[in-house]
C-alpha cells in the first residue's frame, strides 16, 4: 500500500473500505480503486469469496467488465487494485434522474452494454449471481458501463446448476427464491430487472419486507411498465422476467433480435468512448521553428524507460521496445524516436501531426498513444506495443497457405471498424496498408497505426496532395485529382484482396506500371473458391469511379459483414481492459 497515494474513501463495508488512489511515480497518473478487506474476524467462507473475486477478475478482460490490475496481502488485510470508474454506479445515475425518464435509445444502449458484458462472462462459464444497478459502474462521461463486484460469482459448466441462495433480494429469480437449482437464466432474470429499472427508474419488484418481495417474484408480478415505451421494449422486459426460466431467451437471442442488434452494432462502431490509454497532464510548448504547438508531458525523458530491443528503423527514426522503470503494471511500450537534425520542416510537421491525431483517437482498433517528449535533437512518441507485429508480416508467414474466409472477413471487419471511427472524426488515414496494421500477441485483434501523413478533412472537403504507398493509391490520387474518404476505401479494398490472396492487388516492376494498372482498375485475379459475396465486396471497393464505392457504414451493415461485426463486438474479451 506504500506504493500508492490515497486520495479519498469512495466506499465502505462491514469488513472493508474502498480507496481512490494513485500510484506514486506513475507517469500515466492512473487513478485506481483499492478495495482493502480486514481479514481479522473474517470467516473462511468470506475469505474464500475475496480470493474468488481476484481469481475471476484476473480471467475477465473485456471493455464492459471492470479491470483488474494487481492484489497484495499485508498481515491483517487483503487489497485488490482495480480500474476506477469515475461515473459511479448505475443505481446512483438512476436516482439522479429524479423521475425524468431516459429516452428509449439510451435505455437500450445501457442495457445492451450490460448484456454484452454478461454474455462474455457466460461464455467463460461464469455466473455473476449478484447483477444489479449498484454493481454496474460507468465511465466519467457515463457512456460506457462495466460490470463489477464478483465476490459471489461462480464458475459453472454449461449443464451445471448452482444451488446456494445468494444475491440481492430485489433481483433474485423465482428459482432461487424457491430454493431450486439455477444456472445462467437467473442472471438473465436479474438483467431483466436492470432493464426495467433503466426504463421505469424504480425496482421491478419491491415490497415492505423480504417475504412480500419474494411473493411478487415467485408469481412474476413486477411493477407495471409505462405505456409510452415501444411494444418491443415491453415484450423484451416480459420475456426476460418470465417465471419459467426455460422460456427466457438466451443472451445471444436477445443480442441478435431486431430491437437490440442495431444497438449492438452501434456500440461496436462507437467504441471510441473507450480510452486506449490513461489521461495525462500536459503543457504546451511553442516551437521556435514553427507555429505548431507541441504537447508534451511534464518532466519525462528517455531515462525513465529501459530499452529492451530495437523493433524497427527508418531513414530518420528508430522504434524501441521499452519498459517504464518501476512501473507496477509492467507495460511494454514502443518508443518511436525521430532524429530532428537535418529534417525538413514538412517532415517535422508530419511528426507533430501524428502526435496530435494519436491523442484524439481512442479506440480498440487504433494503436494507443501514451505520451511524447523532446530532447535537443530528437522527438519521441510513446505508443502501445502490438506484440503480434504487422499484418504484412503475418501474411508473408503464411507461405501461400490461404486463410479461411471467416478469418479474412474478421480481420477485414476490424480494419473497417477502425477506419470508420477515424472517418467519423473527419480524419483520412491516407496510408492504409498491411504494413500499417498491427496485431496483438495472439493475432486476434488488429489496430491501425502510422498516422504521420493522415489529414483532417471536413465532410465535403477534398484533399489533393499525392501521398501514400504506390500499391494502395486510388485512381483519383494517381491521376492527381482531389480525393476524400473514398480513397481510404480503395486502400481498404487492397487490404481485403491481400488478406484473401496473400499478395498485392496491384503490383508491377516500377511505380509507373503499378499506377497504370490502378488507373484502369486492372487488379490481379481473385480465386474462384471465395464466395460470390466476398468477390463482389472486393470489386465494389476497387471501383474506378469513387462515387460508386460503398460507404463504410453500408459495408459494415451488409449481410456478409454484419454478423462478423456483431461477433467482434461480443468477442471483445480479446481486448485487455487493463495494462499487461
Amino acid at each position: 500500500m506504500d506504493d500508492y497515494e490515497k486520495i479519498s474513501v469512495v466506499g465502505r463495508g462491514a469488513h472493508g473500505v474502498c480507496w481512490l488512489c494513485q500510484r506514486k511515480d506513475d507517469i500515466f497518473r492512473q487513478k485506481v480503486i483499492i478495495k482493502t478487506v480486514a481479514l481479522e474476524g473474517l470467516a473462511q467462507e468470506e475469505q474464500n469469496a475475496i480470493m474468488g473475486e481476484v481469481t475471476l477478475l484476473k480471467r475477465l478482460h473485456h471493455p464492459h467488465i471492470i479491470g483488474y490490475y494487481e492484489s497484495f496481502k499485508t498481515e491483517n488485510a487483503f487489497s485488490i487494485v482495480m480500474q476506477y470508474a469515475e461515473g459511479g454506479t448505475m443505481d446512483k445515475m438512476i436516482s439522479e434522474q429524479k423521475g425524468i425518464k431516459f429516452a428509449e435509445s439510451i435505455v437500450l444502449n445501457y442495457f445492451t452494454q450490460v448484456a454484452i458484458g454478461l454474455e462474455y462472462m457466460h461464455s467463460k462459464q461464469i455466473l455473476h449471481r449478484d447483477l444489479k444497478t449498484q454493481n454496474i459502474l460507468l465511465n466519467k462521461k457515463r457512456t460506457i458501463v462495466k460490470l463489477s463486484d464478483f465476490g459471489i460469482s461462480k464458475e459453472l459448466s454449461t449443464r451445471s446448476l448452482a444451488s446456494t441462495i445468494i444475491g440481492t433480494p430485489n433481483y433474485l429469480s423465482p428459482e432461487i427464491c424457491e430454493g431450486r437449482a439455477y444456472n445462467q437464466k437467473s442472471d438473465l432474470w436479474a438483467l431483466g430487472c436492470v432493464l426495467y429499472e433503466l426504463a421505469e427508474l424504480r425496482r421491478a419488484f419491491d415490497g415492505e419486507n423480504l417475504p412480500s418481495i419474494v411473493m411478487k417474484i415467485t408469481k412474476g408480478r413486477h411493477n407495471p411498465i409505462s405505456e409510452h415505451w415501444s411494444d418491443d421494449l415491453k415484450q423484451l422486459v416480459n420475456s426476460i422476467l418470465d417465471v419459467n426460466e426455460n422460456k427466457r431467451p438466451l443472451l445471444k437471442e436477445i443480442l441478435t433480435c431486431p430491437l437490440i442488434l442495431p444497438v449492438c452494432l452501434a456500440i461496436n462502431l462507437d467504441l471510441g468512448a473507450l480510452p486506449s490509454s490513461p489521461p495525462k497532464k500536459t503543457r504546451q510548448i511553442a516551437s521556435s521553428n514553427s507555429s505548431i504547438l507541441r504537447t508534451q508531458p511534464v518532466g519525462i525523458a528517455m531515462d525513465d524507460y529501459t530499452k529492451i530491443s530495437e523493433v524497427g528503423r527508418g531513414a530518420h527514426s528508430v522504434c524501441w521496445l521499452c519498459k517504464r522503470k518501476n512501473d507496477v503494471f509492467r507495460r511494454k511500450v514502443v518508443i518511436k524516436t525521430v532524429d530532428l537534425e537535418g529534417l525538413t520542416q514538412e517532415k517535422q510537421n508530419a511528426i507533430i501531426n501524428e502526435v496530435t491525431l494519436l491523442k484524439r483517437l481512442h479506440h480498440p482498433h487504433i494503436i494507443g498513444y501514451y505520451e511524447s517528449f523532446k530532447t535537443k535533437n530528437a522527438f519521441s512518441i510513446v505508443m502501445e506495443y502490438a506484440e503480434g507485429g504487422t499484418m504484412d508480416k503475418m501474411i508473408s508467414e503464411r507461405e501461400g497457405i490461404k486463410f479461411t474466409e471467416s478469418i479474412v472477413l474478421n480481420y477485414f471487419t476490424q480494419v473497417a471498424i477502425g477506419l470508420e471511427y477515424m472517418h467519423s472524426k473527419q480524419i483520412l488515414h491516407r496510408d492504409l496498408k498491411t504494413q500499417n496494421i498491427l496485431l496483438n500477441k495472439k493475432r486476434t485483434i488488429v489496430k491501425l497505426s502510422d498516422f504521420g501523413i493522415s489529414k483532417e478533412l471536413s465532410t465535403r472537403s477534398l484533399a489533393s496532395t499525392i501521398i501514400g504507398t504506390p500499391n494502395y493509391l486510388s485512381p483519383e490520387i494517381c491521376e492527381g485529382r482531389a480525393y476524400n474518404q473514398k480513397s481510404d476505401l480503395w486502400a481498404l479494398g487492397c487490404v481485403l484482396y491481400e488478406l484473401a490472396e496473400l499478395r498485392r492487388a496491384f503490383d508491377g516492376e516500377n511505380p509507373l506500371s503499378i499506377a497504370t494498372k490502378i488507373r484502369i482498375g486492372k487488379h490481379n485475379p481473385i480465386s474462384e473458391h471465395w464466395s460470390d459475396d466476398l468477390k463482389q465486396l472486393i470489386n465494389s471497393l476497387l471501383e474506378l469511379n469513387e462515387n460508386k464505392r460503398p460507404l463504410l457504414k453500408e459495408i459494415l451493415t451488409c449481410p456478409l459483414i454484419l454478423p462478423v461485426c456483431l461477433a467482434i463486438n461480443l468477442d471483445l474479451g480479446a481486448l485487455p481492459s487493463s495494462p499487461i
